[in-house]
């Protein structure tokens, strides 16, 4: 029909499920403790990205009467609303009557039709506005990339080097975030800009901000919908902790008319 095509979905290999067993002496709760430490245990390990496939997917059984499914998988893959999509498949078809085939062809049906938008091809309305807000915020940026915070990482993908950790109030977070009516998003990205302005010496810092990207034309497509956009920090516009904060909250909203760019 003219449209074109612009991902498709592989169905060359099948990944296999690893299915994990209770023991004969294994009561339900202690596999249920199983369970949730194997969970916790892949939660904290480090994506790597050289190994494939960067998602895996466990079923742990008991006696056939009860079931764990779990599905580890980046971010890189795809965003937050498409596990809800995948699990809402699941929930869909799992008591269904069609066949294996029948739900293959329903599932590729419904990706194909989530992409072959010939509007979601096209360029995006706010595309000059977006031009013009980016050419201004980042006219005076040399270069996107932080030589002086620049560190190799380890085979299992973490930064080397020496390591702190530290606890933060939460209380004393949400009550700032209250008292000046700024997102917990601005604030944190605050705090990381000037990590990065002590660090580099630069008054002015590109971040890489996350955005989502969805619209009604991708709204029930599995998939990674987000747009990495630049975010520039000017600490020249204030003298303040609290103007970074309303900087950066201010900034985020003019961000996200591009989000699409």
């Amino acid at each position: 029909q003219g449209k074109e095509l612009f991902q498709r979905f592989d169905d060359s290999h099948e990944d296999a499920i690893e299915v994990v067993y209770n023991t004969s002496d294994e009561s339900p709760n202690v596999f249920k403790s199983r369970v949730i430490a194997y969970a916790e245990s892949v939660e904290n390990t480090p994506i790597n990205l050289n190994v494939w496939p960067l998602y895996k997917v466990t079923l742990f059984n008991y006696e056939n009467s009860q079931c764990y499914f779990l599905i580890s998988c980046p971010h890189i893959i795809a965003d937050g609303y498409s596990y809800y999509l995948y699990i809402d498949a699941i929930n869909k078809y799992y008591n269904s009557s069609l066949s294996i085939e029948e739900i293959r062809e329903n599932i590729l049906h419904d990706f194909e039709n989530g992409f072959l938008q010939e509007k979601f091809l096209q360029e995006n309305k706010s595309s000059e506005y977006t031009r013009q807000y980016f050419h201004k915020e980042l006219e005076d940026v040399k270069s996107f990339e932080l030589q002086k915070i620049k560190q190799s990482r380890n085979d299992e993908n973490l930064l080397e080097g020496a390591q702190t950790h530290f606890l933060v109030d939460k209380a004393m977070i949400n009550s700032y975030l209250s008292q000046h009516q700024v997102s917990a998003n601005s604030f944190f990205l605050a705090i990381y800009a000037i990590f990065l302005r002590k660090t580099t010496g630069e008054d002015k810092v590109v971040v890489g901000f996350p955005v989502l990207n969805r619209n009604k034309a991708n709204k029930g497509v599995f998939g990674y919908f987000v747009n990495t956009l630049p975010f520039m920090v000017n600490f020249k516009e204030g003298k303040t902790f609290k103007d970074l904060v309303s900087q950066i909250n201010r900034k985020t909203f003019g961000l996200l008319k591009g989000q699409a760019f």
